[in-house]
């Protein structure tokens, strides 16, 4: 008789831990449904849920690019970067815009590296970096007082 009843309550405890394992697992499923739904609206907006004024105009993507060069330049003044080369990189269609691609290669001073890239993300048009590539940088005798860092800076700047 106690092991019909011991039985009892085993099978009775089992069945209520599965019942709540299950509604745990259903409620898992509804969270997840309400993220990927989340994720689908975003996918789907229209391009306007981009601030516009954060792209870069101009009356070709070539002189939007220019325009993102300058930008940049004017940035690497403000950190005193020295600017050894720049390369246009590509101009391709990514979705509703135009992405601008640049190379820029130089040296930073090392003080400045965190600095730049702060004031590079606060810019107020939209710049992406995609690569960068740091190094220390060979000292002159005239430069041993201050460390400075070679850089490859590839980034994107959009057009619309």
């Amino acid at each position: 008789m106690f092991a019909v009843a011991a039985g009892g309550a085993i099978i009775a405890v089992l069945t209520l831990m599965m019942l709540v394992a299950i509604h745990n697992k259903r409620v898992a499923m509804s969270e997840l449904r309400s993220v990927i739904a989340q994720v689908d609206n975003r996918r789907d907006q229209s391009p306007s849920g981009l601030d516009q004024g954060r792209l870069y105009v101009g009356d070709t993507p070539q002189l939007a690019q220019v325009a993102l060069q300058t930008d940049i330049q004017k940035l690497a003044e403000r950190f005193e970067i020295g600017i050894d080369v720049v390369r246009a990189d590509t101009i391709e269609q990514v979705g509703p815009f135009i992405q601008l691609g640049l190379v820029f290669t130089g040296a930073i001073p090392e003080a400045s590296v965190g600095p730049f890239f702060e004031a590079l993300g606060n810019q107020e048009r939209l710049i992406v970096v995609d690569q960068i590539s740091l190094r220390p940088a060979r000292l002159s005798r005239s430069e041993a007082t201050q460390r400075r860092i070679a850089f490859q800076l590839k980034l994107f700047g959009y057009y619309r």
